[in-house]
């Protein structure tokens, strides 16, 4: 596990230091904002398979056993996605994100559905495709998956990976993007 804090006022740090022994690398300090930190995260990843959870997402119970079987399973998959359940700060379910087809064609088009939480990929499409474009503040995530589709296809499951919670402050609840 890799943890980028980008220097919070709140008690983020003490709960990080608190699992430290359980982390391979963390730092809570100003960073550039989300899509820097993310690329410095991954800089230090020593994995196989690579993903990002922001501090409103959550797995759900054992998905990364599931990932890793399939990863494992079919080396041909070099990127997947699947199901994420977007809930309120009570816990209510709102909306299923269900992505349909990750492809280039499918992913321009306005039926594109597809969530970062739910979504992993193989370091070596991570550094072919050189990660995350600085320029982006927002759609940083949707780039990186185009970019991925210009690769390969990637892999659908058919079943719920992440939980995302909407909230006030998120970014994609905070701002438009007509």
């Amino acid at each position: 596990y890799i943890i980028m804090d980008g220097g919070s006022n709140d008690n983020s740090e003490k709960i990080i230091k608190k699992y430290a022994n359980k982390l391979h690398y963390w730092q809570s300090k100003p960073d550039g904002g989300q899509t820097n930190a993310i690329n410095e995260g991954f800089r230090h990843a020593t994995g196989e398979i690579y993903c990002w959870l922001n501090s409103d997402d959550r797995f759900v119970d054992n998905i990364l056993f599931k990932i890793g079987n399939i990863f494992q399973n079919n080396e041909s998959i070099l990127w997947l996605s699947g199901q994420t359940v977007l809930i309120n700060e009570l816990g209510d379910i709102l909306h299923t994100i269900v992505p349909c087809k990750n492809d280039k064609l499918t992913l321009l088009s306005k039926e594109w559905m597809i969530a970062q939480p739910s979504t992993f990929w193989s370091e070596k499409i991570w550094k072919i495709t050189g990660g995350l474009d600085l320029r982006f503040n927002s759609a940083m995530d949707y780039d990186l998956f185009v970019k991925f589709a210009n690769i390969s296809e990637g892999f659908v499951v058919e079943s719920i990976l992440a939980k995302a919670i909407v909230h006030a402050e998120a970014k994609t609840t905070k701002y438009s993007y007509e």
